[in-house]
C-alpha cells in the first residue's frame, strides 16, 4: 500500500500548489499553448488552496515517502469535481483514478447523483475513461488575465449506494477466524499487526473473500474469537469493509476505533457505520 489517500491539511497548500503547477507545465503542452501554459500555471500560489480545503471534500495522494503525488477536490454543493492532478511522474499509475473514485464515493454517501466537471482538452479521455461524458465545449477563463482557455464540459451518473452486506453483522456475536494474530506480520507490506486480525469464515465479502474483521481489546494473540461486532470499517476506494469485533459488553467510540485500525486504514478513505441500514 504505497499510495495513501487523506483528507488535505493547511500544511499541503505548498505541496499541492507544487503538483499543481509541474501538473500544468509538463502535462498540457500537447494542447495549449507556450503562453496559455505559463499564465495557467503562473498565476497560482500556496495560499490559493487554504479556502477550498477548509470548504470543500479535498483529498490527496501521498506516498510512502510523504511525498504529495496528486489532489482532488469535490464540491459537494455544486456537484462538481473541481480538480483532480497527479504530478507528471505518476501519471497512468492509478493515482488519478483512484482520486476520483474516492470523491465519487464520497458523493454518493452525500446523496449526490450526477456529477459534473470542466476538463482541460488533455484529460478528456482519463475522464471519458471513468465514466465521464461530455457536454459542451467551453473555456475557462484563467482568474483576472483575461485569457481564456478551451476545456470541456462533462458529466456522469452515479450509481444507487450499493448494499452493504457486512453492515448486517452490527449488534450480532460473529466468530472470527484469525490469519494474521496481533504481533504477526503483513505477508506483502511487512508491517506488524497490533491487533488481531481476521475473517468471518464462509462468509464472502464483495471483493469475493471471506469478510475481514478487526478484533479490538484482546491484548493476546488468538487463532480464533467469539464477540459482538459494534461497528463496520466501510472503505469509499475499496470493496473491501471489515467488521469491528469487541468482547461482549464493550462500548468502543469512533476515535478510539480509528486509532486502533490506523495502522492498516491510512491508506484509505473510509467510513464508520454503526447502524444495519446505514
Amino acid at each position: 500500500m504505497p499510495i495513501k489517500i487523506r483528507t488535505a491539511k493547511h500544511a499541503d497548500a505548498g505541496a499541492i500548489h507544487a503538483v499543481h503547477v509541474r501538473a500544468i507545465r509538463e502535462g498540457t503542452v500537447s494542447h495549449y499553448s507556450p503562453v496559455e501554459v505559463e499564465i495557467w500555471a503562473g498565476r497560482m500560489a500556496p495560499e490559493w488552496y487554504i479556502k477550498p480545503i477548509a470548504a470543500n471534500i479535498f483529498l490527496v495522494a501521498e506516498l510512502d515517502s510523504g511525498v504529495v503525488a496528486g489532489f482532488g477536490e469535490l464540491d459537494i454543493e455544486e456537484a462538481e469535481v473541481k480538480a483532480v492532478y497527479v504530478t507528471p511522474e505518476h501519471k497512468r499509475g492509478g493515482i488519478g483514478r483512484r482520486l476520483l473514485m474516492c470523491l465519487e464515493a464520497i458523493a454518493r454517501e452525500r446523496g449526490l447523483r450526477r456529477l459534473t466537471l470542466n476538463a482541460s482538452l488533455n484529460a478528456e479521455p482519463f475522464y471519458v475513461a471513468c465514466g465521464f461524458i461530455p457536454v459542451a465545449r467551453t473555456t475557462h477563463e484563467l482568474g483576472a488575465t483575461g485569457v481564456h482557455i478551451q476545456c470541456i464540459t462533462m458529466a456522469k451518473e452515479l450509481d444507487a449506494l450499493p448494499h452493504r452486506p457486512a453492515a448486517e453483522f452490527i449488534e450480532k456475536t460473529v466468530t472470527v477466524t484469525m490469519d494474521r494474530p496481533l504481533g504477526s506480520k503483513h505477508p506483502r507490506w511487512g508491517f506488524v499487526y497490533p491487533v488481531n486480525y481476521g475473517y468471518i469464515a464462509g462468509v464472502d465479502a464483495p471483493d469475493g473473500h471471506d469478510l475481514d474483521a478487526y478484533v479490538l481489546a484482546v491484548a493476546e494473540p488468538r487463532e480464533s474469537f467469539t464477540g459482538t461486532c459494534i461497528a463496520v470499517v466501510h472503505r469509499l476506494d475499496d470493496d473491501d469493509d471489515k467488521l469491528i469485533v469487541v468482547p461482549e459488553g464493550l462500548a468502543l467510540a469512533d476515535d478510539d476505533i480509528r486509532a486502533a485500525i490506523e495502522f492498516q486504514e491510512q491508506f484509505f478513505i473510509s467510513m464508520i457505520l454503526r447502524n444495519r441500514d446505514e
